[in-house]
């Protein structure tokens, strides 16, 4: 398992990773870019389609690293971070240093 200092290194990392995604999520995209309502012709439509497509999937992806974010801390506050959640054992620490978030050793992600 983890020492104390790398897990609360760990979580300091986490907790400014909620903050960026949080903030991140908090902004309205619609009302930031114009709307597929205001294309102008056909490819206009298009691209503005596609635009907004692209920025929901962002927003997507966000959410889910954000829960994935939440469940890392309560690993924490359990004491159970750093351990892979399908076969039980210890996760590389270069792993959760790049992904901070991961609740599974790299053999079990695949």
């Amino acid at each position: 398992m983890p020492d104390k200092q790398f897990i609360a290194t760990m979580k300091q990392v986490l907790l400014e990773l909620e903050c960026e995604l949080t903030e991140r999520l908090s902004h309205d995209i619609d009302a930031e870019r114009p709307g597929i309502d205001s294309a102008v012709g056909r490819l206009s439509f298009i691209d503005a389609y596609q635009q907004h497509e692209m920025d929901l999937n962002t927003r997507r992806r966000s959410a889910a690293q954000l829960a994935s974010v939440h469940g890392a801390l309560a690993r924490i506050e359990k004491g159970n971070y750093g351990i892979c959640e399908r076969c039980g054992q210890e996760i590389d620490p270069e792993r959760l240093e790049y992904l901070p978030e991961t609740p599974f050793c790299t053999d079990c992600n695949t």
